[in-house]
């Protein structure tokens, strides 16, 4: 974020594009709060009411009142001056958040007469499209299968990936039950491992942090690599004696 003004309070990349809602709103509040205009925008502070009079009617007829009797709005005069303040608020504070959208986001709120429409209304847009990249994320994550010979560091990136996604969206990926899937994830040599890790943690699900999974599948790998590599020099070894006693 640069400058004060009203024109350069997001850079071009904090502006929202339809990706990055949890940031913008998080920084926009912010602004939003520094301007003084929060209030305005969550509703807080609701535009004053005009003044209330009694308005009553009356028959020609029969000289009998027949209003209400009740306080009406007057019509037709000009707004308060408390009106005017909080108009000329509300007014700087759609313009903050009209000015820090993109191009593309704009035709969801131009038809919004306050502030807070403009903010609701980009809140229930992040809402739809946050339900369907969380069920699509989910998606992803439950269906990562780790290939034999594959890295076991790149398969848990894409793991940790798939959840600090979920989790940018506000949405928590459990250890308890991410755990079992990176288990049930894992190739057919390990899933005598795994077993071994499902006893330990039967009847106690967070027993384990994927934090602590992570680790001990990759010390796993790297005793299997250095039992590999142990072998093949027992079978070179092995091999040269033989060709030895020829």
């Amino acid at each position: 974020m640069a400058g004060n003004d009203v024109f350069g309070m997001l850079s071009e990349d904090d502006k929202l594009d339809g990706t990055n809602y949890p940031l913008w709103s998080y920084m926009m509040r912010h602004v939003l709060v520094a301007k003084g205009f929060w209030n305005v925008v969550n509703g807080r502070e609701a535009r004053p009411t005009l003044p209330l009079v009694e308005q009553v009617g009356s028959d020609a007829d029969t000289g009998e009142a027949t209003g209400s009797g009740g306080s009406v709005d007057i019509l037709g005069v000009p707004p308060t001056v408390e009106q005017t303040r909080w108009d000329g608020r509300d007014a700087n504070a759609h313009a903050l958040i009209a000015l820090s959208v993109k191009h593309g986001i704009i035709l969801h709120i131009r038809l919004c007469k306050t502030a807070k429409e403009a903010w609701d209304a980009l809140a229930s847009l992040n809402h739809v499209r946050n339900e369907a990249r969380v069920a699509y994320l989910r998606t992803q994550l439950e269906s990562k299968h780790m290939n034999e010979g594959d890295s076991m560091d790149e398969f848990l990136t894409k793991i940790k990936d798939f959840r600090e996604q979920l989790a940018s969206l506000d949405e928590v990926y459990p250890d308890s039950s991410l755990v079992p899937t990176v288990l049930n994830a894992l190739p057919d040599t390990y899933q005598s491992f795994a077993s071994t890790i499902r006893l330990m943690m039967k009847g106690n699900p967070n027993a384990l942090t994927f934090d602590e999974l992570v680790s001990v599948l990759l010390q796993e790998e790297q005793s299997r690599q250095n039992r590999t590599v142990m072998r093949i020099g027992d079978q070179a070894f092995a091999a040269s004696q033989r060709g030895k006693g020829k």
